[in-house]
């Protein structure tokens, strides 16, 4: 059976129109996550990896700060402040020494885990630090690096690895738990309010209450019509495979001739490269160098 065609677009709002101050927020969020969600499926060893050394000294850190913070604030509060910090070279403030010094762990160690697969960003690195709050809350269970060990031993004696990376992830596909979301201005419910009835005839009444409603309905339109004239349209994304091309670019360490020669992505190789440049452009994402791809980048985090 063929593989299901991507759409030729992709809209990155939930609305037909946007509010450029208030929704662009959204779109930019939604446009990362088609490119996480081609991370996931195309280059499974970034989570795979992402859930070793990481998420061990994340877990611990969740575990024992005090007091006990809620998901709300981990994801909104205390995330971006901690990448901020980290990118600003500044230090952590309102963390005991102890605390910091984890902290400090967990930056060396997703600042690998980004520069090794071609995605140090802000922003990735704060997604990475929502995904493993998920997964602490929502997938830990005692003594799972235990369990972890012994699964994958019992896997390497029933399908031998070949050593690859990729082949370390047994076809265990992991999720980011980050999905779409759609912001627009909210405004305060519609009422309308009719007469009881009277005793009046049935039928006049209930044509009575739908002429109001209707002119009630149609004062409530003219206003829509008067706000969508003055928003543009919600932007799609034209080739959404584009992402998938950066996920094989980026973190595969693909060459463009590599990606050309997919039956996927029969193209021409500058026009490969354009559309990469285009999607990292799109969400932020600086392109590593071209020419040949290197085995691991050595980038160290500042202190």
């Amino acid at each position: 059976m063929p593989p299901a065609q991507k759409p030729k677009r992709i809209s990155l709002g939930s609305g037909k129109y946007y509010d450029p101050e208030k929704s662009r927020a959204s779109v930019k969020h939604n446009a990362r996550v088609l490119f996480l969600q081609a991370v996931e499926n195309r280059t499974p060893a970034v989570l795979n990896a992402l859930r070793g050394d990481p998420w061990d000294l994340y877990e611990a850190l969740y575990r024992r700060v005090t007091p006990p913070q809620s998901e709300h604030d981990w994801l909104y509060s205390i995330h971006p402040v901690i990448v901020s910090d980290w990118f600003a070279g500044r230090p952590s403030a309102g963390w005991t020494p102890r605390a910091r010094a984890a902290l400090t762990r967990l930056k060396k160690s997703l600042f690998a885990w980004g520069s090794n697969y071609n995605i140090l960003a802000e922003w990735t690195l704060g997604y990475a630090l929502d995904t493993m709050m998920f997964w602490t809350e929502y997938e830990s269970v005692p003594d799972r690096r235990r369990y972890d060990r012994w699964l994958r031993k019992q896997l390497d004696k029933a399908l031998p690895s070949d050593g690859g990376t990729e082949s370390s992830c047994y076809g265990i596909r992991y999720s980011w738990g980050i999905g779409a979301y759609w912001y627009f201005d909210k405004r305060e419910r519609r009422h309308f309010e009719y007469q009881n009835w009277q005793g009046e005839d049935e039928g006049e009444y209930q044509q009575r209450i739908r002429v109001e409603f209707d002119q009630h309905l149609e004062s409530y339109m003219s206003e829509i019509r008067n706000r969508a004239s003055a928003l543009p349209r919600t932007p799609d994304v034209t080739k959404p495979e584009r992402f998938d091309m950066l996920a094989l670019y980026l973190c595969g360490r693909m060459s463009r001739d590599r990606i050309a020669a997919l039956p996927d992505f029969a193209k021409d190789t500058s026009v490969i490269y354009r559309d990469i440049r285009e999607a990292a452009d799109l969400i932020d994402l600086p392109l590593r160098p071209r020419g040949r791809p290197s085995k691991k980048l050595q980038s160290k985090p500042s202190e």
